[in-house]
């Protein structure tokens, strides 16, 4: 790894720590868009009002608030909560708020494994084509994904426990390792490194995306972005964005 890698992975470490030690909504901590702090946890949420219910787990009163008045942290903490995946009414498995939660839920983990096998592939392959990370991806995912498949079908069908799956798990990250190595034209080890280092890289960019981005960005435009592409598709929040923070 030459001086200028080096650099670069040192900047993405300074930024990915001065991010965890940013400000963060606690557990049971909820706050409204004026500041105020819920001292509670949220235990349902109506779809259809897109009020959440609020239960104070000492004295076990309850409140419910809009989630227009809730901050973007809280927001973001009930979107990422069984709370709100539960909430959806049945039978609307192919409404648009629907399919635009599943299609956040495929879309991005494919492009932070893609960013992340880029980025693997750069400090440890030295491979900059980009095209390279894309082909690994696919054909290490998709080699992988089918022989777990397998595996768990195998599993289903004799009486193996867990420990043939576990064998299943071992078994693919290799094949996926070795794919990745045929790849990039380097070899099994490095093959190896890139397909855990890949995980790693999309673990970090994820949790930078999902909690850093209002540290490293302007607050409100963040606040807007997320209030556009996810909070309204998807059912969590209704009428016109409200601005600020």
């Amino acid at each position: 790894m030459n001086y200028c890698h080096l650099k670069a992975l040192l900047i993405a470490f300074v930024l990915l720590f001065g991010v965890w030690g940013g400000d963060t909504v606690q557990a049971g901590e909820w706050r409204t868009f004026d500041g105020k702090i819920i001292d509670a946890e949220a235990v349902e949420f109506d779809f259809a009002t897109k009020m959440v219910m609020m239960e104070n787990p000492e004295t076990k009163g309850r409140a419910n608030y809009s989630t227009r008045d809730l901050d973007f942290s809280s927001r973001r903490k009930l979107f990422l909560s069984p709370v709100f995946h539960r909430s959806f009414p049945e039978g609307s498995f192919w409404s648009k708020e629907k399919m635009w939660l599943i299609g956040i839920a495929i879309l991005s983990p494919v492009v932070l494994l893609v960013a992340g096998m880029w980025l693997a592939g750069l400090f440890i392959a030295k491979r900059f084509n980009p095209f390279s990370a894309i082909g690994a991806f696919l054909g290490s995912w998709v080699a992988g994904v089918i022989l777990i498949i397998c595996y768990f079908v195998f599993a289903q069908k004799g009486n193996y426990g867990m420990g043939i799956i576990y064998f299943g798990i071992v078994l693919s990250a290799l094949i996926m390792a070795l794919f990745i190595s045929a790849m990039y034209r380097t070899t099994f080890i490095r093959g190896i490194l890139i397909f855990f280092g890949h995980l790693v890289f999309a673990a970090l960019l994820g949790y930078i995306l999902l909690y850093g981005m209002d540290k490293l960005l302007p607050p409100d435009q963040v606040s807007a972005f997320w209030q556009k592409w996810v909070f309204m598709p998807t059912g969590l929040l209704e009428g016109p964005p409200r601005q600020g923070y």
